[in-house]
């Protein structure tokens, strides 16, 4: 049973983290703001899946796809928006992340 709602937990946080990636990075070229409670929700769901997968050594590469994807964009963005330093802490949050997600690793709070 626990086993069974630790994967649960891990597929709503993939959802979410993936609901507020698309949210961050859709409106970036148009907008060339962060949104900034869709960055927030990412990051939440980042480090709360990072607790989750914790010396785990499969992670659903839709989780990495993601951050990747929105990494990427961010970097490429932070040339021609308002504030390329937000961008780019941004950027490196979620790149901290993938990394921990990466190395079985959990955010420290």
């Amino acid at each position: 049973m626990a086993g069974e709602m630790e994967m649960s937990d891990i597929e709503n946080l993939s959802r979410e983290l993936r609901h507020h990636i698309l949210e961050l990075v859709g409106p970036l070229q148009v907008t060339k703001k962060i949104n900034h409670q869709a960055f927030k929700g990412a990051d939440e769901a980042g480090r709360k899946l990072s607790w989750l997968l914790k010396g785990q050594e499969l992670v659903p590469r839709s989780v990495l796809y993601n951050l990747d994807m929105a990494v990427g964009v961010l970097l490429a963005e932070a040339e021609y928006c308002l504030d390329k330093e937000e961008f780019l802490a941004a950027a490196r949050a979620l790149r901290v992340i993938y990394g921990l997600l990466l190395c079985g690793e959990a955010h420290e709070e």
